[in-house]
């Protein structure tokens, strides 16, 4: 991590993460307590997984995709996808 700027009296931090870095602290806030996650913890989850994939895989795919929806409180959007892939998956979790 590296720290860019910091503002005390706008209350800001600007940082440099490594893709490493924004995997860890997306397994960590994965792990999070359910007591700690309110409306900042979900905002910035589903922020740091739409990096992280972007980061790793170029691309942001239908796992992280539902993930990201979930954590914005926008319902579940597995349910509005169709195609083969995700019927595949619905069957081996049977």
């Amino acid at each position: 991590m590296h720290i860019e700027k910091l503002s005390v009296k706008d209350r800001e931090v600007t940082v440099r993460l490594s893709a490493d870095e924004i995997v860890k602290l997306c397994n960590s806030l994965h792990y999070a307590p359910e007591k700690q996650q309110n409306d900042i913890y979900h905002k910035l989850y589903s922020d740091l997984l739409l990096v992280r994939d972007i980061c790793q895989y170029g691309r942001i795919d239908n796992w992280g995709l539902a993930k990201v929806v979930e954590q914005r409180g926008l319902g579940n959007i597995n349910k509005h996808i169709r195609g083969p892939k995700i019927k595949a998956l619905k069957a081996r979790r049977i």
